[in-house]
């Protein structure tokens, strides 16, 4: 495996979720007022809102793929907990994407 193989595969979470701050953070500080800037991270924001959406739907199947007596064993080896866990922090990034664009606009 490449050395950028090996990097995303460990840190592509982190690295995306550090991204997410500096979005989120440029639509909110005077840093990110530029006149091409500003526009940019502001699309960029509504675009990541629609993570909420993968965070509804990931909820709802898990919830149902578990309730309805399909089990662990349709979700793999993994505990249930852990997909609801990844999917609800993709509900709040979303959210927090979507209320940070809606109270910033101008």
């Amino acid at each position: 495996m490449t050395a950028p193989g090996r990097f995303f595969d460990y840190w592509e979470t982190q690295t995306l979720a550090g991204l997410a701050v500096v979005i989120l953070l440029g639509v909110v500080y005077p840093w990110g007022n530029g006149k091409v800037l500003r526009p940019l991270l502001r699309t960029l924001a509504w675009v990541g809102s629609l993570i909420g959406i993968v965070g509804v739907v990931g909820l709802i199947l898990t919830i149902r793929d578990y309730v309805g007596g399909l089990g662990p064993n349709r979700l793999g080896d993994v505990d249930p907990g852990t997909f609801l866990f990844v999917y609800v922090c993709f509900l709040v990034l979303g959210v927090a994407f979507g209320v940070t664009a809606w109270l910033t606009r101008r």
